[in-house]
């Protein structure tokens, strides 16, 4: 698509970058990040893929919640690992692109960092 386009009136006319799908700095990091963001939405919308039986990593032992539905399935780890994808490529384009406008039904992750404080230095500490 051009970036710029001449009216019949002979007014030229330059589209901005989200018309033409590109970058306004042109970096093609920035593009690539744009189309792996979007191969793993589209992978999140539509069925999931498994890999075939003979190349699949062991499964971890499974988890039941309460009614005795397991929780921890291949489809469901598969998916949890495409959304953390996805969040982390959205991250980095809202890092990278000024112009990039983060999905409305993006929530960025919370952050957390475990403190361990050595109990025979610190004994009244809990």
């Amino acid at each position: 698509m051009p970036d710029s386009i001449v009216l019949s009136n002979g007014i030229k006319v330059v589209l901005p970058p989200v018309l033409t799908g590109r970058s306004p700095t042109g970096d093609p990091e920035v593009l690539s990040l744009h189309q792996t963001l979007l191969d793993v939405t589209r992978k999140l919308a539509g069925p999931l893929e498994l890999p075939p039986e003979g190349e699949r990593s062991p499964s971890p032992p499974p988890i039941y919640d309460t009614m005795g539905i397991r929780q921890n399935t291949r489809e469901v780890r598969l998916k949890e690992k495409l959304t953390r994808e996805r969040g982390r490529l959205i991250e980095q384009l809202l890092m990278r692109d000024p112009t990039y406008k983060a999905p409305t039904d993006y929530r960025p992750e919370k952050k957390s960092k475990k403190l361990i404080i050595p109990q025979k230095e610190h004994p009244g500490t809990r």
